[in-house]
């Protein structure tokens, strides 16, 4: 049967002899004239050892009355208590044995527990069976039997304590002898069926530790050098409580243990050196040692210096050292502790899968150092220290929720997080007002995500290796930059970054950077890497440009750009392509040394552009005032238009996105016009004064993947000229037309220009495509109608079994 953990010291709670309810409840009575008696028997212990535990099989029953109290008094009534021990044969000093613990509890009919009574009188009586033994700190007491008398209410005092009287952990501290109790307590339902019947109480595994005073008188487990002032811990399994502060004259430590399990408490009190190697020393090949609740720890090379494995450093103040703690061993947990102004490291950790969580560092040369693979540094505050707040060297370290700030001098390279390792997960830190940057990352597939990163002298979040995720953040007011990536395959997505130099900056190829908000820098985002992907963010009100891109074979799409001083968008070379963006500058576009090598529009294709409409094709041009080129233009059922949109020089966005109209205006239902209709024929056949017809010699026909791209000139042959203004459609007729949607005609030296996408059919075959010709118009009374305006026109698209696509113009 295993032990329980090592459990600190306590001075109040409750007594052994105390009765646990079925509930888990311990109460304290009051009746008059009762007499309980407690009886311990001890047995087969042979032993002379020192500091040594024994328990055995306990067994305990209590009588109890019939209204459910277990009562140590009650009127006329006795209960009694017998705890025996046995089996226990040692004489190894500091040794701890455990055994099966039961109890059983004759309970009342109320299902309470009562101890105590005015006048009331309790005894314990402790016996030794098969004993030959003169223990000293030990459970078994020989072959004296001791009786202690105790008074109403002065259980507890008497005999010891215990932290918890519910079901679950319990831990006792026996006062006459110095040794605490462990014990888990689990307790089994009374039956109401059966309410005399003996209830079971599970007490699980019991733990004795011996608490040992650290003084210079010197005592069990631990020797003291009176000439340097200075202790030597080397009995294992033992609790050591410093008792009074002091200062050593010793070079190599203050107090140095060289046993496991072993637990130092300081007790709060204060061991000075003189430049010594380590205050408290914990030596190579030791584990499970706990160091805590030292006060203060000054004035060595090492405040604590732990090269043991599994190792505890918890809740204590090491400041004006070199390093206040250092720790070189495996799977340590340092917590809770203070290390202020010390001269290198306020923390240092070199070992494997170290838990650096809750500590203060601040005021060092380097706030936090950890070395060692796969540690987690968590929960720490690390300010105004001369170099980085945090420095991780290992590889996958876990870094969360620490507070780094105002750390690095000025004129350093130092940072809030410094991140070497390489597969780090850097998120929920908040690091602001570095001198250099509040996350530094050259960590390969490092993910730093949901950091608060404001105010640093360069980046908010700077990343110098391949494959980062950076998302989520938050980047405000850095002097330079906001997140700043210059490796390859970054994802740099779901960022909110603002009032910076450079909102976001990559320099690295195949960049994916998405879903960002970056308002209010001087430049919103900008890319220097080929193939990058600059998709579905938002870029407004910068200072200066919203995107500037300078890669080859860049796609820019799905970005709100807005309300931008310079530009919205400024390409200063490369290639690439621009569509479904939505631009609402002064200048929507500038800076392009190389117009021929981005495209402004693909081919339209059913899907939710940027601004709502069902169909994707090229951009949205507008303005701050909302009166831009696609605010403007007559609003479509396909949410482009094939007026083309001169860029800028020789750059066309040949399928603008528009506004978006539910369906397009009702037929005249009269289609011999209204006698005021000043284009009115004079009967039916007379139409030909307007005939619509395409120019099969300028029908052009282009393929893209699976979308085709049919350009073609209609022309009036009809008798009567139309104006420049005549707004000329095609309406889709038959069901594969339909899909298309009216196609809008722009009026061009004469003829009307229509340009429109298909999507080709994957099966070889001929697919006819027809639509008639409408000329928009306006009733007597104000209403838009259509006019016919001419002859079908068919389009006929044939898929050829080798995967060729030609277009033809039907008759």
């Amino acid at each position: 049967m295993g032990t329980s953990p090592d459990i600190p010291p306590t001075t109040n709670a409750l007594s052994k002899t105390d009765v646990v309810s079925p509930s888990g409840d311990s109460t304290g009575g009051t009746d008059s004239s009762h007499e309980t008696t407690s009886t311990t028997d001890t047995g087969s212990a042979d032993s002379s050892s020192t500091g040594q535990t024994q328990t055995g099989e306990i067994t305990s029953t209590t009588q109890q009355s019939t209204d459910g109290l277990s009562e140590t008094g009650s009127s006329s009534e006795t209960s009694s208590s017998t705890t025996e021990t046995g089996s226990a044969d040692s004489s190894t000093p500091g040794q701890t044995q455990t055994g099966e613990i039961t109890s059983t509890t004759q309970q009342s009919t109320d299902g309470l527990s009562e101890t105590g009574s005015s006048s009331e009188t309790s005894s314990s009586t402790t016996e030794t069976r098969s004993a030959d033994a003169s223990t000293t700190g030990d459970t078994t007491t020989g072959q004296n039997p001791s009786t202690t008398e105790h008074t109403t209410g002065d259980v507890s005092k008497k005999v010891g304590s215990s932290l918890n009287t519910a079901s679950g952990d319990q831990t006792v501290l026996n006062q006459d002898d110095g040794t605490t109790t462990s014990q888990t307590v689990i307790i089994t339902p009374h039956s109401d069926n059966d309410e005399k019947s003996p209830e079971t109480v599970t007490l699980g595994t019991v733990t004795v530790q011996s608490i040992i005073d650290l003084t210079p008188s010197g005592g069990t487990g631990y020797t003291y050098d009176s000439t340097t002032s200075s202790y030597d811990i080397t009995g294992a399994g033992n609790t050591y409580v410093l008792q009074s502060g002091f200062s050593t004259t010793s070079t190599d430590f203050a107090i140095r243990i060289q046993a496991s399990n072993v637990i130092l408490d300081g007790n709060y009190q204060t061991i000075t050196g003189s430049g010594g190697s380590a205050g408290v020393s914990v030596i190579s090949g030791t584990d499970s040692v706990t160091v805590r609740n030292f006060g203060g720890i000054n004035y060595f090379n090492n405040g604590i210096n732990s090269q043991g494995d599994s190792t505890t450093i918890f809740g204590n103040t090491a400041s004006e050292n070199n390093y206040g703690i250092v720790s070189t061993g495996d799977s340590a947990t340092i917590s809770g502790n203070t290390a202020n102004d010390n001269g290198f490291a306020g923390i240092k950790s070199d070992g494997v899968s170290a838990v650096i969580s809750g500590n203060t560092a601040n005021s060092n040369d380097e706030g936090i150092e950890s070395t060692g693979p796969t540690a987690t540094i968590s929960s720490n505050t690390a300010e105004n220290n001369n170099n980085n707040g945090i420095n991780s060297d290992g590889e996958s370290a876990t870094i969360r929720s620490n507070t780094v700030n105002s750390n690095g001098i000025a004129g350093s390279d130092c940072n809030g997080i410094d991140s070497d390792g390489n597969y780090a997960q850097i998120s929920g830190n908040i690091a602001s007002n570095n001198n250099n940057n509040g996350v530094d990352s050259i960590g390969v597939s490092d993910v730093i995500i949901g950091n608060e990163v404001n105010n640093n002298g360069k980046s908010g979040i700077y990343s110098a290796a391949p494959n980062a995720f950076i998302g989520t953040n938050t980047a405000d007011g850095n002097t330079q930059t906001g997140i700043d990536s210059e490796q390859t395959s970054a994802t740099i997505s779901g960022n909110t970054v603002s009032n910076n130099n450079y909102g976001i900056y990559s320099a690295g190829s195949d960049a994916a950077i998405s879903s960002n908000t970056a308002n209010r820098n001087t430049i919103g985002i900008v890319s220097y890497g080929d193939s990058a992907a600059i998709n579905d963010n938002t870029a407004n009100s910068n200072n200066n440009n919203g995107i500037y891109s300078d890669g080859e074979s860049v796609t820019i799409k799905g970005n709100t750009v807005a309300e931008n001083t310079n530009s919205g968008l400024v390409l200063g070379g490369g290639s690439g392509s621009v569509y479904n963006n939505k631009f609402a500058n002064t200048n929507n576009v500038g800076g392009v040394s190389n117009p021929s090598g981005y495209t402004w529009n693909q081919a339209p294709s059913p899907g939710s552009n940027v601004v709502g409409g069902p169909n994707i094709a090229g951009n949205y041009w507008s303005d701050p005032t909302g009166t831009g080129w696609s605010d403007t233009h007559t609003p479509t059922t396909t949410g482009y238009t094939t007026e083309r949109y001169n860029v800028g020089g020789s750059m066309y966005d040949n399928a603008p996105l528009v506004k978006t109209r539910s369906s397009p205006p009702s037929p005249d239902p009269n289609p011999d016009y209204p006698p005021s209709h000043p284009n009115q024929p004079s009967d039916p056949s007379s139409r030909s004064l307007i005939n619509i017809v395409p120019n099969s010699a300028d029908l052009s026909f282009s393929v893209e993947g699976n979308q085709a791209t049919i350009t073609l000139d209609l022309e009036n042959i009809g008798t009567v000229t139309l104006s420049p203004s005549a707004r000329i459609v095609l309406v889709p007729i038959n069901d594969p037309a339909i899909p298309i949607g009216v196609l809008p005609a722009s009026y061009d030296s004469g003829k009307y220009l229509i340009n429109f996408g298909v999507q080709i059919p994957s099966s070889p075959g001929t697919y006819t495509y027809t639509f008639q010709p409408e000329m928009i118009t306006t009733d007597p009374s104000g209403n838009e109608v259509l006019m016919n305006a001419g002859g079908l026109v068919t389009f006929i698209v044939t898929v050829n079994p080798d995967g060729t696509v030609n277009c033809t113009l039907g008759s």
